[in-house]
């Protein structure tokens, strides 16, 4: 059994303690995320836009204070970035997505957004 001593949380200054929680040895450790809370850029590149995009810059009530994805936490520009944290965190698995909008710009297979593919 290993020990977990403490884990540090990227992009912020804030740090998170486990102590004197065992997990078993080969324990996988993995971090998940969905594009449209994270991605930003979403006039960038090419992408067209997506069902969240039109919705929230509709305005109004529709979200709360009127927040839209637009720049969310970065990670379109700041990939590298998460990466690192990735590594920082030691973490063996990292599930991440990316918007349709941004490989098929258009919503077909007629177009393919190179940007959005590499």
């Amino acid at each position: 059994m290993a020990a977990l001593r403490s884990a540090q949380a990227c992009h912020s200054n804030r740090y998170l303690v486990l102590e004197d929680i065992a997990f078993p040895v080969g324990f996988a450790w993995g971090a998940a995320t969905a594009a449209y809370q994270i991605e930003e850029g979403w006039n960038a590149d090419g992408k067209g836009p997506n069902v969240w995009d039109i919705f929230t810059h509709q305005g109004g009530d529709r979200v709360f204070k009127n927040q839209t994805g637009d720049v969310a936490c970065g990670s379109y520009t700041l990939w590298e970035e998460d990466l690192k944290c990735i590594k920082q965190l030691g973490l063996t698995h990292y599930c991440f997505s990316l918007s349709w909008s941004r490989l098929l710009p258009d919503g077909t297979t007629g177009f393919i957004n190179q940007k959005g593919s590499l």
